[in-house]
């Protein structure tokens, strides 16, 4: 279960939330998640065919309370949670169980209306949607695996279509790396470039370790979005070039 609730802007500004005072969080749902789906119909056919499945963007719907009673600081850690709640800055929400720490990049949906209780006026409640793009929690620990050429296997235990980081630490004769797994067989191809590389197959981009932008390098012809691992075996085989790393996190549908 869900201990502690983190959220760290990228201004620096961040906040606890624990199921204690002064900063207790109520309610959170880090498990709704909606496909997308599109559908077409068949002339004199019954039913529909499903030709596309998609995850869309997630919601992390989280209730608050606040246990303020100095009356000197409470304008204070008001407006510190406004500022902190800016919906125009993006940050990162981090929950942590009795078993593992996750996290996911998000943002406030708008700036939350903090009303006071009117039983208890020390006690203030406000709920935030946090909008996540990228709808999968990280688990906490970034996974690296060296490899050499020729066959190697990973194991990946991380249910959703799981996208790497591949370090090529020399890059000077290009890359030809093939992945057979659930998605198929799918090559990634990268021309010539001097020095190291990091492709990255989540935002789709190549730099290089100077932070020279080498994107174009990719071979148009790779089908990019499908170099991930699967669920269960992952087959990676490659001679040029000499050697990789692959850097990935486990990812999870959902936290409890």
């Amino acid at each position: 279960m869900i201990k502690m609730l983190k959220y760290e802007n990228e201004s620096g500004l961040s906040l606890c939330f624990r199921n204690k005072k002064p900063y207790y969080f109520e309610k959170i749902d880090a498990t709704g998640l909606s496909g997308n789906f599109t559908s077409d119909t068949l002339a004199g056919a019954v039913g529909q065919i499903t030709t596309n499945k998609s995850i869309g963007a997630r919601t992390v719907v989280c209730d608050f309370a606040l246990w303020l009673t100095d009356e000197r600081d409470r304008t204070d850690r008001l407006n510190y949670i406004i500022n902190l709640l800016n919906p125009m800055k993006s940050g990162i929400l981090t929950l942590v169980t009795d078993t593992a720490t996750y996290e996911i990049e998000c943002y406030p949906s708008a700036v939350p209306s903090i009303l006071k209780e009117k039983e208890i006026s020390t006690v203030y409640r406000f709920t935030v949607d946090f909008i996540c793009d990228y709808s999968y929690f990280r688990q906490l620990g970034v996974i690296n695996k060296p490899m050499t050429k020729g066959t190697n296997i990973i194991n990946s235990s991380s249910v959703p279509d799981t996208p790497i980081k591949i370090y090529i630490p020399d890059c000077s004769k290009g890359a030809v790396i093939q992945f057979h797994n659930a998605l198929g067989n799918n090559t990634l191809k990268l021309l010539a470039v001097d020095g190291a590389v990091t492709v990255d197959t989540e935002k789709f981009t190549a730099v290089t370790d100077k932070g020279e932008d080498v994107t174009g390098k990719i071979n148009l012809l790779s089908k990019i979005e499908n170099c991930k691992l699967t669920y269960g075996e992952n087959k990676i085989v490659f001679d040029v070039p000499a050697s990789i790393t692959i850097s990935y996190y486990n990812l999870a549908l959902g936290v409890i």
